[in-house]
């Protein structure tokens, strides 16, 4: 039986199990897959003996750098963003990927944006960014450090990326707002800060369940990290199982995780 899990710190509030193991029972694909929490100060010799027990993994904060360190092989997406959030293990030789991408992707179907405001500066944001910058939009990035935002803007060569102050949000009025900031409690207070601009935009949130904040904002623009979470989760399944998805088990397992 082929075994996956999901891999982070703090995991247990992960839906990726819910996803996957309905996947598995519906396509009668003979797989488990589980929550696995590590330490966070692992080394990367002692991660990858983990995942060498493994069939494949999902990787989560605060690995998916560490994920990129170890892999022996790692796709095109993974090496631009420096980041791994999927293994998949082939007799051996684990392969790295990022498909974050694809969940930005997918959680931002059908909106029309130009000028994106992204909150954080780690993987996740990176994953945003390379989107974004594919599609060659305007970009400004605030976290509350600004070196770790300005080693994001180093790592890609794009004249339309730049941090941004939370006092200049106004300023640069975005459209569209990504939050993957996992302080609830801080991003509440950004909000509140700037009330009129973030009820008033689309906001897609990398952060699940739903956080209180939510409240304040303009339902119809706000984006749920489900839509997040299943899009990337959709090109997960097809590396682990090298099977398309129906889109009927898409639509399903929105029923399934959403509250």
């Amino acid at each position: 039986m082929k075994r996956f899990a999901v891999i982070g710190n703090p995991i247990k509030h992960s839906k990726s199990p819910q996803i996957f193991t309905y996947w598995f029972e519906q396509m009668k694909i003979s797989a488990k897959y589980y929550h696995l929490e590590l330490d966070k100060n692992i080394d990367v010799s002692t991660f990858k003996a983990y995942l060498q027990n493994l069939t494949g993994a999902n990787i989560t904060a605060p690995f998916k750098h560490l994920a990129y360190l170890m892999a022996d092989k790692k796709d095109e997406i993974a090496q631009a963003t420096q980041a791994v959030n999927t293994i998949i293990n082939n007799n051996g030789i684990l392969y790295g990927y990022n498909t974050d991408v694809y969940g930005v992707k997918y959680a931002l179907t059908d909106i029309v944006f130009d000028r994106v405001l992204v909150l954080g500066a780690g993987k996740a944001a990176t994953a945003a960014i390379y989107t974004l910058v594919l599609q060659r939009k305007k970009i400004g990035v605030f976290n509350r450090t600004m070196s770790n935002a300005s080693k994001i803007i180093n790592l890609y060569n794009y004249n339309n990326l730049s941090y941004i102050d939370k006092d200049d949000f106004n300023i640069f009025n975005p459209d569209l707002i990504i939050n993957t900031i996992p302080d609830n409690q801080f991003v509440k207070s950004i909000v509140k800060n700037h009330l009129d601009l973030f009820a008033n935009t689309y906001f897609l949130n990398a952060i699940y369940p739903m956080p209180s904040y939510v409240k304040l904002l303009n339902t119809n623009k706000y984006i749920r990290g489900e839509y997040w979470l299943i899009g990337q989760a959709i090109s997960n399944f097809q590396l682990f199982t090298r099977k398309k998805l129906p889109s009927t088990l898409e639509t399903k397992v929105f029923e399934l995780i959403l509250e």
